[in-house]
């Protein structure tokens, strides 16, 4: 159940706010990798850089309704990594 949500919750932010910024091409990279007692749910996208994990922090004293999608994601999983290389943002999760 938490793969399926945190593919929709993340992949829908991917879409809703990094797709139409600017009349470029998009795409978003999907995989979720299991083995045994851990998933690893990567994302992949063109999209302007879009740190989730710094975005969070910078944010955490507001209203805690706000940001709630990714708030309930990042509480959730066990790690999440960040890196923005040759212009692609790049998201591990672990669950």
């Amino acid at each position: 159940m938490m793969i399926g949500l945190c593919i929709e919750e993340m992949g829908m932010n991917i879409i809703r706010y990094g797709f139409f910024e600017d009349d470029r091409t998009h795409f978003l990279d999907i995989r979720a990798i299991v083995r045994e007692e851990q998933c690893v749910i990567h994302f992949r996208d063109n999209c302007v850089s879009f740190d989730p994990v710094k975005y969070l922090e910078l944010y955490k004293d507001v209203d805690p309704a706000a940001h709630i999608g990714i708030r309930m994601i990042m509480k959730t999983v066990r790690d999440a990594n960040y890196v923005n290389s040759f212009g692609l943002n790049n998201l591990a999760l672990i669950i």
